[in-house]
């Protein structure tokens, strides 16, 4: 009985149920081994003693059994979490690059200037960008998507360290204690957070969708999307916002300022909540293949696995435009930290939802995962307070100044651009130079 169990401890489990099952086998093991009489016990030491020349035959600990599945699947999350860091790496230089490329084609004469596909180091940045997402595509079959999603966050912690290499940005002190509290957030998450990896078929990945805890999620979800789409499409013109229902939700009635900065929110929160779904989705669709590729079960013979490949391009598709649109309005230092923080906190829970990774941990394990979550979505939201020191300074005190005439470059063009500042100075309790800097961008 000891040898059938110990030969089948190497093949490998992806369900609960197997999983309790092999339990119980472990505890008859045991439980008949020392039920027995003193005479059997000794024959059985004697023939382990004569096979342990052996290789193939594992010896029955008396104490215990080692679980070496377990052990196996630790070591493929670790794995996968140093797959996605280095996804990050790539993800973070190839910003790097394209910001160093348009930078320094900025600063060459108009004539001089090359399209974005004819800069050298804007195609390498691109193509760090691809590696970077090859290299996430591939986590995603070795680690559960919870502890994946709080990996995301080590990317403005690697931006923080190329930024001053390759594009002489200036770090100051705060950058680097914010980055420590984002560091620290990530460990406790990673530590804490679920550590089993299972595969799964596309009729398993269909029912998931109608589970309680998934058409819950999925109805919140849809609840907040929502209403940050009403926003964004009621604010899209800062200038004329839409009107809706009567004057109960009209937002003439708010400051250009007020209705600005509201509409900066919408982006962000918009991108980072759609595509940390996305990211789901294309953990779903990742297992797919791979329980194509390593069980030669084909999954593509299924209808569920195109609706999946279907909602994770639409998904993307979405993800994509609010961000690059909202970096086209709105400044980076705002948007890009909130993006981060609402696709972590999406990602997280999709996959606390739809995969049930939760069932892994313990209570205490949930509040340190969660708690680490927070850190970490803490220290990335204090990145969007932070400004350029450039800006400000060139600004200086604008407290006196009741207009102001810009130089606007467009193309080969010039124009002269006049507005006052007094309304907007007066309705402010902020500094002038942040007030120029929301208006001009907003």
């Amino acid at each position: 009985v000891s040898n059938f169990f110990e030969g089948r401890r190497h093949e490998p489990f992806h369900n609960d149920i197997t999983h309790q099952v092999r339990c119980w086998a472990d505890e008859l093991i045991h439980s008949s081994y020392h039920s027995i009489g003193g005479d059997v016990q000794q024959q059985i030491a004697h023939t382990r003693q004569t096979t342990m020349a052996d290789s193939s035959v594992i010896p029955l600990s008396e104490t215990s059994i080692p679980n070496t599945d377990s052990d196996n699947d630790s070591s493929i999350v670790w794995i996968g979490l140093s797959i996605s860091f280095a996804g990050t790496f790539f993800s973070a230089l190839g910003l790097s690059l394209q910001r160093l490329s348009h930078k320094q084609n900025n600063e060459l004469p108009l004539s001089q200037q090359k399209p974005a596909w004819r800069q050298g180091l804007n195609v390498l940045g691109i193509l760090a960008l691809v590696f970077g997402g090859l290299f996430a595509l591939t986590s995603y079959g070795m680690a559960p998507g919870t502890i994946l999603a709080c990996m995301g966050a080590m990317t403005l912690v690697v931006n923080m360290i190329l930024a001053p290499l390759l594009c002489g940005e200036v770090i100051l002190l705060r950058d680097i204690w914010v980055n420590g509290i984002v560091i620290l957030g990530t460990i406790i998450a990673v530590v804490f957070g679920p550590h089993r990896e299972s595969e799964f078929t596309e009729s398993e990945l269909m029912a998931l969708f109608e589970t309680v805890r998934f058409v819950i999620y999925f109805s919140c979800l849809s609840i907040f999307v929502c209403t940050m789409l009403f926003l964004w499409l009621t604010l899209y013109n800062i200038d004329r916002p839409k009107t809706w229902c009567g004057s109960w939700c009209c937002f003439s009635k708010w400051t250009p300022l007020t209705r600005s900065r509201l509409l900066r929110i919408t982006y962000p929160v918009l991108a980072g909540t759609i595509g940390g779904n996305t990211s789901v989705y294309a953990k779903a669709f990742v297992e797919l293949c791979q329980t194509t590729v390593e069980e030669s079960d084909n999954q593509f013979v299924y209808g569920g696995t195109y609706f999946i490949m279907f909602i994770t391009i639409i998904s993307a598709f979405l993800q994509l435009a609010f961000l690059n649109y909202g970096l086209k309005r709105f400044e980076a230092l705002f948007v890009v930290p909130v993006y981060q923080c609402c696709f972590m906190i999406s990602a997280v829970m999709g996959s606390m939802f739809y995969f049930n990774e939760v069932e892994q941990l313990s209570a205490p394990q949930i509040g340190m995962f969660s708690l680490g979550v927070c850190v970490s979505s803490f220290g990335i939201l204090l990145h969007s307070t932070r400004r350029e020191a450039s800006f400000d300074d060139a600004l200086g005190d604008l407290s006196g100044l009741d207009s102001l005439k810009l130089k606007v470059a467009d193309d080969d063009e010039e124009e002269d651009i006049s507005f006052h500042c007094e309304p907007i100075l007066n309705e402010s309790n902020t500094t002038a130079g942040a007030v120029l800097h929301d208006t001009m961008n907003g």
